[in-house]
């Protein structure tokens, strides 16, 4: 799975903000050469790392930013290993 730096942002935008699945970032963007696998598994990683973190609701920016430390240190094979269980 290989994204450049630019390319996670433009992914999550377009995802969540114009709800665009993985066939229609491919079409929209075919010269990037992204699979249709990787593109799955980054937005499940997203999903499931989004599920943690807003597991109960967040009351000030401080909370978030431990979350989401909290998800991203203590979490990031469980996340890994989820999203490749789930593409079986």
């Amino acid at each position: 799975m290989v994204f450049s730096g630019e390319d996670k942002p433009l992914i999550k935008n377009l995802h969540l903000i114009k709800g665009y699945g993985q066939r229609k970032l491919m079409s929209k963007f075919p010269d990037k050469n992204w699979k249709l696998s990787s593109l799955i598994k980054l937005l499940k990683i997203w999903g499931i790392v989004q599920q943690r973190v807003y597991q109960s609701r967040v009351h000030n920016v401080s909370e978030l930013k431990q979350r989401l430390l909290l998800v991203r240190h203590g979490t990031d094979q469980t996340i890994i290993a989820v999203a490749q269980y789930t593409d079986k």
